[in-house]
């Protein structure tokens, strides 16, 4: 897997191949006003795009369809076959999800915390985008952005009681500890995703200062995630 950093945005290079545009920034871009923040991105990447579509995160479960011109909608996932439309989710140690079917042309974009995990999110986004869109997961790409890793992914003992996380939790001196991208990696190959299509940056928000944690620093900033079909 590879990164291309260009003017404090990360770009994976094997969505490159296939016309698509998936990345994120690093603290050059402050997040908070997101339509002045890609424009900048996308003057200094030199792409152009027809709408733009951006949620507010609730921490659910909900994928939306989006439709028309820029607009906000509240939910957690966005997927799309169209062109020149800009999916974007914001993080600050929730992890962003990238997903790109290559035969179909869907792309996808999640904003993965504990919460929508937990709520099955990742299943929602998977059903939607096979049944109504008929996504072949063996010809699709996940790539997995910064956020909070097994290192310093910290929970409480309840977690134990969450059944879909309880293969994901490392206990060390009384301490707790989930590792997230285990739990997305299986859940995606489970539906058929091949294991070499699995895409991880392995940036962990906390431990990389390059990139925005609320929980090192209480942080209102974000760090802009999008994924694009030229």
């Amino acid at each position: 897997m590879g990164l291309v950093k260009e003017k404090g945005v990360y770009i994976f290079e094997e969505f490159l191949d296939f016309g698509i545009l998936a990345g994120f920034t690093d603290r050059t871009f402050p997040g908070l006003m997101v339509e002045d923040d890609l424009k900048a991105i996308s003057s200094s990447l030199d792409f152009t795009y027809q709408n733009l579509h951006y949620l507010n995160q609730v921490h659910g479960n909900s994928v939306i369809y989006p439709k028309g011109n820029t607009r906000i909608y509240t939910a957690d996932g966005l997927i799309s076959d169209k062109k020149r439309q800009v999916l974007i989710v914001r993080t600050a140690d929730c992890i962003p999800v990238f997903f790109y079917d290559s035969l179909r042309s869907v792309s996808g974009i999640i904003h993965l915390g504990w919460k929508p995990a937990k709520e099955n999110i990742l299943n929602e986004f998977i059903d939607k985008a096979t049944e109504d869109l008929k996504v072949n997961l063996n010809e699709s790409f996940i790539g997995i952005g910064p956020g909070l890793r097994k290192c310093c992914f910290e929970v409480k003992e309840e977690f134990l009681s969450f059944s879909c996380f309880s293969d994901f939790i490392e206990k060390r001196n009384s301490r707790y500890f989930l590792d997230m991208v285990a739990f997305l990696k299986k859940t995606f190959i489970d539906r058929g995703l091949l294991r070499d299509n699995f895409l991880d940056s392995q940036i962990c928000t906390i431990c990389n200062k390059e990139f925005y944690s609320y929980r090192r620093d209480k942080t209102q900033n974000r760090t802009i995630s999008f994924i694009i079909q030229r």
